[in-house]
């Protein structure tokens, strides 16, 4: 007898990769990077930042955690 999650698990694994799901796949991948590059630039900018405002990096630390939790409660 077949259980409904054999009936997924075989359909699933019998699935075939369409135009329609590499789409979705890059789609999503190019969404993951733009997200991601906000962050990649705090690493560039943090130096400048702290000159500009004469206070340590580590002073600035509150202020990106701020900034994830922001995201984090945002999303």
């Amino acid at each position: 007898m077949t259980t409904r999650a054999d009936w997924i698990e075989r359909q699933l694994d019998e699935a075939r990769l369409r135009p329609v799901h590499v789409r979705a796949l890059a789609l999503c991948t190019i969404i993951m990077m733009i997200d991601g590059y906000d962050l990649y630039l705090v690493g560039w900018i943090l130096p400048k930042l702290s000159d500009a405002f004469a206070v340590t990096r580590l002073q600035l630390t509150p202020v990106l955690l701020l900034q994830q939790i922001g995201m984090l409660l945002g999303g």
